[in-house]
């Protein structure tokens, strides 16, 4: 089975939040330049993180569903109803598209579901067999 690596995308450099850095969510890394400006140095949150087009989790396996070709960053992460699948919009309405709403319908059966929007704003929280 292949690896893959992240290339040209920096969606989750964009979207998620890093605390090292005090760096709120959608706010771009103060390191980011053309990729990681600190990539041999990077923290640990960063090289641990693992976005669901890496993990080629389901409805992510395709090359369009990258996080920069698709608008979302989705991961796996806590939430107050246990662990819960996180989709962080890139940009405005990626995470109203169809293809995104049936991912997360699909995930919704099992797992609570966290939207984040493009301004970093945090949506609702969809318990489990809610959408």
């Amino acid at each position: 089975m292949s690896v893959r690596i992240c290339g040209e995308c920096t969606a989750c450099c964009k979207s998620v939040a890093l605390p090292e850095f005090n760096k709120a969510t959608n706010e771009p890394c103060e390191h980011l330049r053309e990729g990681c400006g600190i990539h041999e140095t990077r923290p640990e949150s960063c090289r641990a993180f693992q976005c669901a087009w890496l993990s080629k989790m389901t409805g992510f396996k395709d090359e369009s569903m990258r996080p920069d070709r698709c608008g979302v960053v989705a991961a796996v992460g806590p939430t107050e109803h246990g662990r819960g699948v996180y989709f962080y919009s890139v940009w405005k309405g990626a995470t109203d598209e169809d293809r995104i709403q049936s991912i997360m319908r699909i995930y919704n059966l099992r797992f609570p579901i966290l939207l984040v929007s493009h301004t970093g704003n945090r949506g609702g929280l969809l318990k489990a067999g809610e959408a």
